[in-house]
């Protein structure tokens, strides 16, 4: 039986942040120019915890990612209302079509725009405030179940890794369903985690993807319900849109399609007996790893890369811009609230097998969240560095990154989460 000193409270809220001017959208390198449609509208869903101590904001976010500057704007708005930076998660989706947040990428991924950054800024810290006003008791109930949506996206041939279906290769098909309830029974708020890129469709328009379809259907089921997707370590796991063992991106039916999936698995985790969380003292921790790149080029390779075309350029303009750094700065945070409900965070586009790291180090009921509180980029393995490809190489020139990271990032990670567990 719980007591009122450790029961938690939680305030919810639903802000739109669709652009309602036009701007490029971010993600697809082969997308010009800006938006041609809105297809649907963009959300920022707010969810404020409350123990006996401390209040604890968890945002997610129908955006590619949070830009370091941007969280950090963010954080200072909502710190007016006495809650701690650390207490912050600010979530993204990862969705391909929403705008850019970040200054720290190439043009290629899409420009942010300032008047949209600030009006973000607004809406979140508007966000916060009503969450505030409908502070409540909750009883939390978890359940689990697979969705098959997804599908590795690095594949080996001829000793060259390509992006293309690897049926055999790592994914997590499990879906998590935290329910948040009411006093009187009813549903007050639902945080939905599952791992897969939002790129089912590459079209120039806005649209909140397959996680907002999904979450928006959920939210059908009550009134003033609402319903956040949080994103896996999903780095290498992209919609399985397979014609003839190639990938394909679809529509926005496709979008549809590949949403419902998930609000009937998530449908069918809800009629089953979900599992009773009961809240405990809340842990956070946080740990930061300097993760070390490969190489670091000279201002005389940059000057040469500058004369190329494309991304070349880009790259080497972005670097002289903002200095060559020799490490990257991996922020990871560890928020518990309960033994069942726990969430490990990273700022980084983390690939699949860091969640198995996660699981073996911290337990198969942690929850992994990339794409929070700002952006490095990739971070593959040590062995996914040697095979190469995309994530492993070829994102480091987007991300503006010196070089791709050096095969000792694994090790570093996996003794930063080691320290975790034991503090």
């Amino acid at each position: 039986m719980e007591t009122d000193k450790n029961k938690l409270r939680l305030g919810v809220a639903k802000v739109n942040i669709t652009p309602t001017f036009p701007l490029p959208l971010a993600g697809f390198a082969h997308r010009i120019g800006v938006f041609k449609a809105v297809k649907s509208s963009l959300y920022a869903r707010v969810f404020l915890f409350e123990d006996s101590a401390e209040r604890y904001v968890l945002v997610s976010a129908d955006l590619i990612w949070w830009g370091d500057s941007l969280y950090r704007a963010i954080c200072r708005e909502i710190e007016k209302y006495g809650i701690k930076e650390k207490n912050i998660m600010l979530h993204a989706t990862h969705n391909h079509s929403g705008p850019q947040t970040s200054h720290s990428v190439t043009p290629s991924l899409g420009v942010s725009n300032p008047r949209y950054l600030s009006m973000l800024v607004e809406k979140v810290a508007e966000g916060v405030r009503r969450s505030i006003e409908n502070l409540e008791p909750v009883f939390i109930e978890r359940g689990c179940g697979h969705w098959s949506e997804g599908v590795n996206r690095r594949k080996i041939e001829k000793g060259k890794c390509i992006m293309a279906p690897n049926l055999s290769g790592n994914h997590h098909p499990k879906v998590t369903v935290i329910k948040l309830k009411k006093e009187a029974g009813t549903t007050k708020g639902l945080l939905v985690h599952a791992t897969c890129h939002p790129t089912t469709s590459d079209e120039n328009a806005v649209s909140s993807e397959f996680p907002g379809y999904a979450m928006e259907a959920l939210e059908y089921m009550g009134e003033g319900l609402v319903a956040g997707f949080l994103q896996g370590f999903c780095g290498d796991v992209r919609p399985a849109l397979i014609k003839e063992g190639h990938f394909f991106r679809g529509t926005a039916e496709d979008v549809k399609r590949v949403g419902q999936k998930l609000v009937e698995t998530v449908g069918t985790i809800l009629d089953q007996r979900m599992e009773p969380v009961h809240p405990s003292k809340v842990i956070l921790k946080t740990k930061t790893i300097d993760l070390p790149f490969a190489r670091v080029p000279s201002t005389d390779d940059l000057a040469i890369r500058k004369a190329d075309s494309g991304i070349s350029s880009e790259w080497a303009r972005l670097l002289e811009q903002n200095g060559i750094p020799t490490t990257a700065s991996l922020k990871l945070s560890y928020f518990s609230l309960s033994e069942k409900l726990t969430f490990m965070t990273a700022n980084a586009e983390m690939l699949g097998a860091y969640e198995s790291l996660v699981w073996e180090h911290l337990g198969h009921d942690v929850l992994s969240l990339g794409y929070t509180n700002g952006m490095i980029g990739y971070v593959p393995t040590a062995e996914q560095l040697k095979e190469g490809g995309y994530e492993a190489e070829e994102s480091a020139a987007y991300f503006g990154l010196p070089s791709p990271y050096s095969e000792k990032v694994e090790c570093l990670i996996t003794k930063g989460l080691t320290e975790i567990k034991g503090n």
